[in-house]
């Protein structure tokens, strides 16, 4: 494990360096994700129109590329956000970017392989919103909540079983909460199987 995040640490170093050198203007950026996203997995390196950490890996998720840890630095060095992990862990990234994330900022996104996202409608017609909370939870249908939740979110290993799948997984994995990929989240948690 401590190998793979060293590889792809310096990958993250490597490709941020190579988007500034081209000389990408990250003012001239729009609301959302700019830059491409890897649906089957991997690295991508983008700049975000600016807001919470929440919208952006649910943008990210609504693409087909479910974030499992968001990097940007600061200062020279790397600051990164693991989804799922404790809070003490994302510590750093929460005392730089709460409540939001600034406009034009360039991250580095490490995506799962995720499920594409469906074609879009050619009848689809606007229903009404609500802004969600901090306590949002998943829909009735299961539309994934827009809230980024961790593991520190749940009392029970069955309690985040039950968000787990709601929000798609263990096929999609918007929350970060299956470190494995093996189905199971939280497994730390009390009362895991």
């Amino acid at each position: 494990m401590t190998a793979h995040f060293a590889r792809a640490s310096v990958a993250a170093t490597v490709l941020l360096l190579a988007v500034l050198a081209t000389g990408l203007d990250a003012r001239a950026q729009t609301p959302g994700i700019a830059g491409e996203l890897p649906s089957d997995g991997g690295v991508a390196l983008v700049v975000w129109g600016g807001g919470p950490l929440g919208a952006l890996t649910a943008e990210a998720a609504s693409a087909g590329c479910p974030v499992i840890s968001v990097w940007a630095t600061s200062g020279g060095v790397f600051i990164g956000y693991i989804a799922g992990a404790p809070a003490f862990v994302n510590a750093d990234w929460t005392a730089l970017f709460d409540p939001s994330i600034p406009e034009a900022t360039p991250l580095a996104l490490f995506c799962t392989p995720g499920v594409p996202p469906p074609p879009p409608s050619p009848t689809a017609t606007a229903s009404p919103t609500t802004t969600p909370s901090a306590t949002a939870s998943p829909t009735a249908t299961g539309t994934p909540s827009t809230d980024l939740r961790d593991c520190t979110d749940f009392a029970t290993q069955p309690e985040a079983q039950a968000f787990f799948e709601a929000e798609g997984g263990p096929a999609q994995d918007p929350h970060g909460l299956d470190f494995d990929g093996n189905g199971v989240a939280c497994e730390d948690l009390p009362g895991a199987p």
